[in-house]
This record gives C-alpha cells, structure tokens and sequence, in this order.
C-alpha cells in the first residue's frame, strides 16, 4: 500500500513536471511568434508607408499634388 502511494506520487510529479515543460515550452513559442508578428508588422507600416503615398487621403508620405488643377482646362 505504502509502495503504490509512493508510485502514484512519482507519476503525479512527473506529470506535473511535463505540464510545466509543455507550458514553459508554450511561452517561449508564443514569443518568438510575437516578435515574428512584430517584425511582419512593422514592414507592412514601412511598406504602407511608401505605398499610401500614392493615393490621395493616403497616411503615407503624400506627393503634393493640386487636383482642382486637372479641373481648370476642362471647364469644370
């Protein structure tokens, strides 16, 4: 009876052993994926950037650009 309780201790241990390895193991992917998120991010701002510089409203860096100039030899 003393030898099973003993086993069954062990194995409770060991397993509390492996959840926390399972858990430790978790935490670490879960950070090197929020870097890896980080570092997509911040390229798609950069990339964003140049892009929505193109675009009238863009939050990128604009062009100066006087629409109302396109307007004046139409007649509009």
């Amino acid at each position: 009876m003393l030898e099973q309780a003993l086993e069954e201790s062990r194995k409770r241990e060991e397993d509390a052993k492996r959840r926390e390895e399972d858990v430790r193991r978790r935490e670490e992917d879960a950070q090197r994926r929020a870097v890896k998120l980080e570092e997509m991010v911040r390229k798609l701002i950069q990339e964003v950037g140049y892009t929505n510089g193109q675009f009238a409203g863009g939050s990128g860096p604009k062009k100066q650009q006087d629409f109302g100039a396109n307007l004046k030899g139409s007649g509009a």
